[in-house]
């Protein structure tokens, strides 16, 4: 053999050795594991436990303890409005209004969780019942796919209170009777 083609050899192995190093790299950083996921949780569950708790809703806080209801009393209308710009590529908010990749969001405090006429909703946020308490939006704007298991919003959710805070004060106004303030 020549040294040519060991040079070539060896350079080809090197490359695919550090394109396989990139590609799991820049892997990483595209998805994120769901935080709390543990192989040993999922291993341990039998397959029927396992059907059922990816529809089943998992409710859980804010991540950070704070207070809700002072909040939403000061929230600033162009705020909310501003903070809402995040859905407007998935949502209308007009009364009546079409539904375009997620549900409109017109009256939605208040209206009973995947009610909304001819949009099908996932099967963890049909079976969840219930009304959208200010509480409960919150918990879900917060982290959407720890709230409820299989939804199909792929926001990843609004990590701050206040930015949760506005989206909500927002979606209070979009009502012809808004619901009072907790």
């Amino acid at each position: 053999m020549n040294s040519g083609f060991l040079k070539t050899l060896g350079l080809s192995i090197v490359l695919t050795v550090v394109l396989i190093v990139a590609v799991n790299v820049i892997g990483d950083f595209a998805v994120r594991p769901n935080p709390g996921y543990s192989p040993v949780q999922v291993a341990g569950e039998q397959p029927a436990a396992k059907a059922q708790a990816s529809v089943a809703p998992v409710v859980t806080a804010a991540p950070e303890a704070t207070d809700l209801s002072s909040l939403l009393a000061n929230v600033a209308p162009a705020d909310a409005k501003k903070a809402y710009r995040a859905c407007k590529s998935c949502h209308t908010a007009t009364e009546g209004g079409r539904k375009l990749v997620g549900p409109n969001l017109w009256d939605v405090v208040g209206r009973d969780k995947g009610s909304q006429e001819g949009y099908k909703y996932s099967a963890g946020l049909a079976s969840l019942g219930g009304q959208w308490t200010y509480e409960d939006l919150d918990a879900f704007l917060s982290n959407p796919r720890g709230y409820i298991k299989g939804t199909k919003m792929a926001f990843k959710g609004f990590s701050k209170p206040e930015g949760r805070a506005k989206v909500i004060a927002y979606l209070r106004s979009l009502s012809a009777d808004p619901k009072p303030l907790p």
